[in-house]
């Protein structure tokens, strides 16, 4: 695989409060694939698509901004690695996103926070044809529009909270499926694999000079991993923890430990009847020297 892009951003200030931010970028990768027990199956495929973005900055005072912005995307319909031959034939998936929200800081700068709220339509998604239900088309399309809050704050000088979460409500607008030999619509379905609702919680400790203890909370929602809605994937809670000891001011030793209480849960689906399990409890340690 092969890629290179081309982009630029700019920020041109309209008044002492008002900035225009735009921003282009062009993407071509290549992609080959040569299969040595199937030469028929071997292809070259490009999948150029142009991005930008354009938006309003006002700062209302000095530690609160409000902002607006409208972005266009592109997606490959599939991953780059695994697209099939006749799955090159196809577009990448367009997107436009609509987001807006604000940004403020407080007491002096120890705590900040922030709340958006967006709109994303994504189009030219694979679908079955309705003229012959065998056959996959782009022109299916799937929506979503939410709420995305951040906060942080030094409590004292050794210690801090970090939160973030998001409600979001996601729909297929234009999908049918193939279910034995009728085409049905899932229009009004939630897209498989989306969680609805997601938030961390990250809590930061320094008791010493030298020593970093961290822990953390990470919550995702309940999905489903068919476009019928019938196989819901539960929701689950993990916690992680870390800590750090600078041994010298180059030298580290980290202990990262992950999924702390060796909960089961589901990572994603691997088919609508299959799931893939997440990570189970691990526990890595890091060593680091800087030069």
């Amino acid at each position: 695989m092969q890629q290179w892009a081309l982009f630029g951003e700019s920020r041109l200030s309209l008044s002492d409060r008002l900035s225009l931010v735009t921003g282009l970028r062009y993407d071509r990768p290549k992609t080959e694939r040569h299969d040595a027990l199937d030469p028929t199956a071997d292809y070259t495929a490009r999948y150029p698509s142009t991005s930008w973005r354009a938006g309003l900055v006002y700062n209302l005072t000095d530690t609160i901004s409000l902002y607006a912005q409208y972005s266009a995307a592109a997606d490959p319909v599939t991953a780059f690695l695994t697209a099939t031959l006749a799955q090159t034939s196809f577009d990448v998936s367009t997107g436009r996103q609509w987001e807006a929200g604000a940004k403020a800081t407080f007491l002096d700068g120890r705590g900040e926070f922030t709340l958006s709220g967006y709109r994303i339509v994504k189009t030219k998604i694979l679908t079955r044809s309705a003229n012959d239900p065998t056959v996959s088309v782009q022109v299916g399309q799937q929506s979503s529009y939410g709420v995305e809050a951040s906060f942080g704050l030094a409590v004292t000088r050794t210690f801090s909270i970090l939160a973030n979460g998001t409600i979001l409500n996601a729909r297929y607008d234009d999908f049918d499926e193939l279910v034995g030999t009728a085409l049905v619509s899932r229009d009004g379905n939630m897209p498989i694999g989306v969680a609805e609702k997601a938030a961390n919680l990250w809590l930061s400790w320094r008791p010493v000079q030298s020593l970093h203890l961290d822990t953390g909370l990470r919550y995702v929602g309940k999905r489903y991993s068919d476009a019928a809605n019938t196989r819901r994937i539960p929701a689950y809670t993990l916690v992680d923890a870390s800590a750090r000891y600078d041994l010298g001011e180059k030298t580290s030793v980290t202990l990262n430990l992950r999924n702390v209480f060796d909960r089961i849960y589901v990572q994603n689906s691997y088919s609508t009847s299959q799931w893939v399990l997440g990570e189970p409890r691990s526990v890595a340690v890091t060593f680091e020297q800087r030069f």
